[in-house]
């Protein structure tokens, strides 16, 4: 009788040691998962950060130009000549977080065109400013 009821306490405490392991490894599997999914969180908030940043950068240098097209004041002219540098930084960044992704290196070159060509227009406009020509 005793030996039945001590076969039986070991087959019960042998289940709920194998469940309890099972569920451990589980949590673990879960747990990294998790992890995992946090971290490209994290990198997808950089990027979006980065790009904020490049077009925050580019609303100062047009808000320069104008400010220098209106007054013809040249002070306000540090933010535009400032930006660019920024936005070169940024871009930079941009192409090393998205390395690992094609279509979004593409992007950004993509970004990087119409940015110098919209600096170009910017710039042109100053320089016929600083000419006198309207």
């Amino acid at each position: 009788m005793i030996s039945q009821s001590s076969n039986n306490l070991r087959t019960g405490f042998g289940l709920s040691i194998s469940l309890l392991i099972i569920s451990s490894i589980v949590s673990l599997f879960c747990i990294r998962n998790l992890l995992e999914s946090s971290q490209w969180v994290r990198h997808t908030n950089e990027v979006k950060s980065t790009l904020e940043n490049v077009l925050s950068s580019i609303k100062d240098a047009e808000t320069g130009q104008r400010g220098y097209l209106l007054t013809g004041n040249e002070d306000f002219l540090a933010p535009f000549n400032g930006s660019f540098g920024t936005v070169n930084i940024n871009l930079q960044k941009l192409r090393n977080l998205t390395a690992d992704n094609a279509v979004q290196q593409k992007n950004v070159t993509k970004l990087k065109s119409i940015l110098d060509s919209q600096g170009y227009s910017l710039q042109t406009m100053i320089k016929k400013k600083k000419a006198g020509i309207a």
